[in-house]
């Protein structure tokens, strides 16, 4: 059945064909653990392997220090062509097989696929449709093996840069927890960390967002920045890209509170960072740091230009301030 796989994966079965499949998997439970287990396979492939993101982030880190060019790198993204098994090292998938929705004819069964990257890590997914999703420390998205012919949706918990492909006939969909954001095809990174306030950064394109909270949609033009707090959404120009470099493995801080750049290390390394003297919360800084470093050497470097200390408690996986 393996060849059912890579044709179902590759988007290649008729609607017959694909639920003929899918109704052989739930009745053979072998069968479905070894689809599963393709999926997976499937998907590992198309993610960032450790060895290229070690040599695309030494490349847009020297990039950074030279403030010159900073375009985006185009990564490759490799399908899978067999069998093969890719390890990544640290990404959680998970994969199952539910009924996700109705069309006026039939049951349309898709497998779902979940990737969860933790704290530290990133990761670069491609989907059915060629678009890609770079997937930010501490996020997890959701979203089919084969996008249907009038529908592409995602759900996405934590932070992500969309590249989506243009598909006249069929919008592209993220749902978060707050808020959806409509696109067609465009460029866009989306933040949407449990808890805190949503932002919605366009690059290129077009993105209309909509919300319970709002009363209307809010549509945004190419460089602006949609921040959802509570029931309020204000729109910004963006200044400058450099928040984007995390898809390279840079965090960047521009003139940024030290409590502020502290929550994002907390989302970033899965630590709790404490201030014992609450003045330094006010602190600001401007920098860039190499993900990979750790948050020890990111605050050693932010002490060459602020007087403070810390200590770090592993026991309790926690660093204070003072």
């Amino acid at each position: 059945m393996i060849d059912q796989y890579i044709k179902y994966i590759n988007g290649e079965l008729a609607t017959a064909e694909r639920e003929a499949l899918f109704k052989a998997l739930e009745k053979d439970a072998r069968a479905k653990s070894e689809f599963e287990d393709f999926e997976k396979v499937f998907v590992l492939s198309t993610l960032l392997s450790e060895e290229d993101d070690d040599a695309k982030s030494e490349q847009a880190y020297s990039r950074f220090e030279r403030r010159k060019n900073k375009k985006r790198i185009s990564l490759y993204a490799r399908r899978i062509s067999g069998y093969v098994a890719t390890a990544v090292a640290s990404v959680l998938l998970t994969c199952g097989i539910f009924s996700v929705y109705r069309n006026q004819q039939t049951d349309i069964v898709i497998a779902m696929n979940e990737v969860t990257v933790p704290a530290g890590q990133r990761a670069l997914i491609k989907l059915s449709d060629s678009s890609e999703v770079w997937l930010n420390a501490n996020s997890k998205l959701i979203y089919p093996s084969v996008f249907t012919a009038d529908k592409r949706s995602v759900h996405l918990s934590g932070e992500a840069f969309f590249q989506v492909k243009h598909q006249s006939q069929t919008p592209f969909v993220v749902i978060t927890e707050k808020q959806e954001v409509k696109v067609l095809g465009t460029e866009f990174n989306l933040s949407a960390y449990s808890g805190k306030t949503v932002s919605t950064a366009l690059i290129n394109g077009s993105v209309e967002i909509t919300s319970d909270l709002l009363k209307q949609p809010v549509l945004l033009k190419p460089n602006e920045m949609a921040l959802l707090k509570d029931s309020t959404l204000k729109v910004e120009h963006i200044s400058n890209q450099d928040f984007l470099l995390w898809k390279d493995g840079i965090y960047a801080f521009d003139n940024t509170t030290f409590e502020e750049i502290a929550r994002k290390f907390e989302l970033y390394y899965d630590i709790t960072i404490v201030f014992k003297n609450k003045a330094y919360k006010e602190y600001r800084f401007t920098g860039k740091f190499r993900q990979r470093d750790g948050v020890e050497n990111a605050l050693r470097l932010l002490q060459k230009s602020k007087s403070f200390q810390y200590n770090k408690n592993d026991e309790k996986n926690e660093i204070t301030i003072y």
